[in-house]
Order: C-alpha cells, then structure tokens, then sequence
C-alpha cells in the first residue's frame, strides 16, 4: 500500500520528478519564510531590548512576580492523578 502512494502521480505534475520537485521547492520556500518571519521577530526584540534596557528591567520586575504567582497556581491546581497515567497515582 505504501509503495502504491509514494508511486501516485498528483493529476497536476506530468512525472514524478516534477511532483518531486515541487514538493521540494514548496518545503524551502515554508522553511525560508519561516526563517525570515521568525528572524525579524528576534532581531525586533534584541533591537528594542538594546534600544530600551531600562524599560525591559522595570518591566521584569513585575513580570517575575506575574510569573511566579502563575507557576504557583498552576502546580496546585494540576491533577494529582492524571486519568490517562492511573499508574503513576501517589497515595496521599
């Protein structure tokens, strides 16, 4: 069954090497864009940390503090058995 759909020829392409082809341009250019979508977000970030390190530390003040508080809450409000791990249980 396998090999019957890596054989399958899309009604679109004339051979399997243009399939191929254009399932290989397709994969470089996601990985490409995604590249560059995710690059400028990291440059953006780095440019406005450098640009505006005084806010970036006023803010971490108040974010840590966010940060914990959710950590807290959400250790204790997690199952303490899971239904799909019953095996793990521990006894109180």
């Amino acid at each position: 069954m396998l090999a019957e759909r890596r054989s399958a020829l899309a009604h679109q392409f004339d051979d399997p090497a243009q399939q191929h082809e254009a399932s290989s341009l397709g994969m470089w250019a996601f990985l490409l864009t995604e590249i560059m979508f995710f690059g400028g977000l990291f440059v953006g970030y780095t440019v406005y940390r450098t640009a505006y390190h005084a806010g970036f530390v006023a803010g971490s003040q108040h974010l840590d503090v966010l940060l914990l508080s959710w950590g807290i809450y959400s250790g204790e409000s997690a199952p303490r058995c899971p239904p799909w791990h019953p095996q793990y249980c521990c006894p109180d």
